[in-house]
């Protein structure tokens, strides 16, 4: 797919847009737009139907992140009635035919007059006014100045785009590939099939590793990439990998010191994201999760914010390319973000995220401030005992979701997986199974209608998999907040 960037939405509950809700929102905005890109003539502005401009929901070609054929929002009448103004006519005819499916580049996007978003892909879903003509069309009308577009507009509808490569533009200009292999091995038997399962995938085609100094996996991981490397499958920089500081070293003087370790059992010179793994920092020490006499872990209390300034030293040192956080809630990301002296924004936040725990709120949030969000747990879990609640249900058996997968021939896995690419949402998928991990990488293959979206939002229900009992009376504990 073409190169984009991230998308930065306006603060809005998460849900598809309708045609109905744009009025009151985009109109006067987009009427102020229109009147800087035309020379309207005297007493004969054209509008759309009910004085709206650009309120349409018609159909498009080429949904520009998923390359499917849906429907697109777009002003067509409006695009006709400016055309028709300046005497030109039906000059500007709508396709007739669907471009190919499968998510694959389509070289002839240019030819079709306009872009647009089919209404599954994002939550929150605008367009690019200059882009409503073909190229070829605006070269030959002078009225339609390209070029003449508000900077305030076109923040406003910056679009996650995936690129050829399927990756994400990040605010920091790097790219993340948009669905990741993760390497949490829960017991030593399950890390003993680490590094074999990451060659597998690397074989796939994965090319974004998530890792964490917590894992204990480090090392596997490290060998199966540069086993790869030396087959010739990939080279160094064909590898996203991801690396968390662990909650024992949040102290700003050990955060290079964590950093260093993992690189050394990698043996990489560079990571190229790492992130913040949880905001409730420990007692800094040989323990991972330290405990008292009593069996109670030990807390520790650093201000993140400097935590955070030593995050951004590793970044400068060339440590790390790019810097994020994980498990943040909303007052903690703001609470960076508006620090005093703040160098690099985090370019993500890793939360867990799935059908029953869709994250409206955050992903809106996140979205708004340029963070992309990265979701762990999409499948649910492995029903893990130590961290994972074992009394929720397992959303890979729900019938909504395996009606859904039923419908496109596909896995309920990779519906839930698609349904969070179709958000702008980073996906992490974990399995020591070839099988699977084949199955899961033909998540780019399919589209979701925007109908069958919104029936999977409906399955929220606020349920998180994830059970951090022994660190809920920590004071930076993130799930007390909404």
């Amino acid at each position: 797919m073409e190169a984009g960037s991230l998308c930065h939405a306006p603060k809005r509950e998460a849900g598809p847009w309708e045609a109905e809700d744009w009025p009151g929102l985009l109109g006067p905005l987009l009427e102020d737009c229109l009147e800087s890109l035309f020379t309207w003539p005297e007493d004969s502005k054209p509008r759309c139907p009910d004085d709206l401009l650009w309120t349409q929901v018609v159909p498009f070609p080429l949904c520009w992140v998923c390359s499917s054929w849906n429907q697109y929002i777009k002003c067509w009448k409006g695009a006709q009635s400016v055309l028709a103004a300046r005497g030109e006519g039906d000059t500007l005819q709508a396709p007739t035919s669907a471009p190919k499916l499968g998510g694959q580049p389509n070289k002839t996007r240019s030819t079709y007059p306009g872009r647009g978003f089919c209404s599954g892909c994002l939550d929150y879903q605008t367009t690019d006014a200059v882009d409503f003509i073909d190229s070829d069309l605006a070269g030959s009308h002078s009225s339609v100045q390209s070029s003449v577009f508000s900077k305030e507009l076109k923040k406003f509808c910056k679009d996650m785009e995936l690129d050829e490569d399927r990756c994400i533009k990040m605010n920091d200009g790097n790219k993340i590939p948009a669905v990741g292999f993760g390497t949490y091995s829960p017991d030593e038997v399950q890390k003993s099939k680490c590094e074999a399962a990451t060659k597998v995938a690397i074989e796939v085609g994965f090319r974004h590793i998530d890792g964490a100094f917590v894992y204990g996996t480090e090392e596997e991981v490290g060998r199966a990439v540069h086993e790869k490397i030396a087959d010739g499958t990939v080279k160094r920089e064909d590898i996203f990998y991801t690396g968390k500081l662990a909650s024992n070293f949040h102290r700003p003087e050990l955060v290079r010191s964590c950093l260093e370790q993992s690189l050394k059992k990698l043996q990489f010179e560079y990571l190229d994201l790492f992130i913040i793994h949880m905001p409730t920092s420990l007692k800094p020490g040989p323990d991972l999760l330290p405990m008292d006499e009593n069996g109670k872990v030990i807390f520790d209390i650093v201000d993140l914010r400097q935590t955070w300034e030593a995050m951004e030293a590793c970044k400068d040192a060339g440590l790390v390319k790019s810097i994020g956080v994980s498990n943040f809630n909303i007052r903690q990301l703001e609470m960076i973000l508006n620090k005093a002296g703040l160098k690099y924004k985090p370019v993500l936040n890793q939360v867990e995220c799935h059908p029953y725990l869709n994250q409206s709120k955050l992903l809106a949030f996140c979205k708004s401030n340029g963070i992309l969000l990265e979701a762990f747990h999409t499948l649910g879990s492995q029903r893990g005992k130590m961290w994972i609640d074992l009394s929720t249900p397992v959303l890979l058996d729900d019938p909504v979701l395996g009606a859904i997968a039923k419908k496109y021939n596909r896995s309920p896995a990779l519906i839930a997986l698609r349904y969070q690419l179709q958000r702008g949402i980073v996906v992490l998928f974990k399995s020591f199974t070839r099988e699977r991990i084949e199955e899961n990488f033909q998540v780019f293959d399919f589209q979701l209608s925007a109908e069958d979206m919104k029936i999977i939002d409906g399955m929220n229900k606020n349920i998180t998999y994830l059970k951090l009992t022994p660190l809920e009376d920590h004071p930076q504990f993130p799930f007390r907040d909404e």
